[in-house]
């Protein structure tokens, strides 16, 4: 029959057979930020408007554009000295520059604006760091929102990591929530992690050692969204913590505020008191906040 859409089925992801690869004892990796893109953000979208419609205010639709701020969306590529390179968040897709609705949605293209240079996708960024897309054969996602989970797809043949709590919101798709059904609607190797099933580990409730080397923690965060998690890391240079949408900002897990998103305020609270602790814990090792313009300000920094 001609003018019938026919939607893709979406593929039904796979419990992950989370293997020791790493096997080296006191292991380190090198982490690579990258800056994919950038998208128009109201003021209430890092600090929610306390009061009656707080979600509604923060929207900022009668804050004048003057006013609003530039939003980091990155993606981290991280090397391994023997299982090879993997990405956490896969940040803006090359097509954005020209088709942005694409990874974001007509509704939020119109809404926003979203700032992309030619090469600044993360599969870009890697190749000038001397790493080629199929050379990373893994992606753990800090979950399915479309800003960070939308260019999972360009990459050649990527198993892709990420809590299982994350797979129903996802496939729902309701872009209040921050999903897009279009965003898992791909054929992928999707994976889920059993998070909150997990022992505890890195100084968190719930984590996975991916490498079994303690190289590279998966650990439980959710109140962002249900399946939220954050990566934490060893480098050379100590550790460091990458929280992705746990806390928008450095300043929102010391100060303790709210940001416009959030699934589970009880949650979302109780991990950022998990992270300050890691904090204490890490006197003086990097948090990065996936949308935190001060950090991003210099996103090239490189943990060797």
């Amino acid at each position: 029959m001609t003018g019938v859409r026919h939607e893709r089925m979406i593929t039904t992801p796979k419990p992950a057979a989370v293997t020791v690869r790493g096997r080296r004892a006191g292991a380190t990796v090198r982490l690579h930020p990258l800056l994919t893109g950038e998208f128009l953000a109201p003021p209430g979208f890092f600090r929610r408007p306390r009061g009656p419609f707080g979600r509604v205010r923060g929207l900022g639709l009668h804050v004048p554009r003057r006013q609003w701020r530039w939003c980091p969306i990155p993606a981290f590529l991280v090397e391994h000295p023997s299982a090879g390179a993997l990405l956490i968040d896969t940040g803006v897709d090359a097509s954005a520059r020209r088709d942005p609705a694409r990874q974001f949605g007509s509704l939020l293209t119109r809404l926003s604006e979203l700032r992309v240079r030619a090469g600044q996708d993360a599969l870009s960024q890697a190749r000038e760091r001397g790493v080629e897309p199929s050379a990373i054969g893994t992606v753990v996602l800090t979950h399915l929102h479309y800003d960070h989970a939308g260019a999972a797809g360009q990459l050649p043949h990527p198993t892709v990591l990420f809590d299982v709590r994350e797979w129903a919101p996802a496939v729902r798709g309701r872009l209040l929530e921050g999903y897009r059904r279009e965003t898992v609607n791909r054929p992928l190797d999707w994976r889920t992690l059993d998070l909150a099933a997990a022992p505890a580990g890195a100084g968190f409730s719930h984590a996975i050692d991916l490498f079994g080397d303690g190289s590279l923690h998966i650990v439980s965060t959710p109140g962002h969204s249900p399946g939220h998690l954050s990566v934490a890391l060893q480098t050379a240079s100590g550790p460091v913590l990458l929280a992705g949408d746990a806390a928008y900002t450095r300043r929102a897990i010391t100060e303790g505020h709210d940001q416009l998103a959030r699934a589970d305020v009880a949650a979302y609270r109780a991990s950022l008191e998990a992270i300050q602790r890691w904090a204490d814990d890490n006197p003086g090792a990097p948090i990065i906040c996936s949308h935190d313009y001060e950090f991003w300000a210099n996103p090239t920094v490189l943990y060797a």
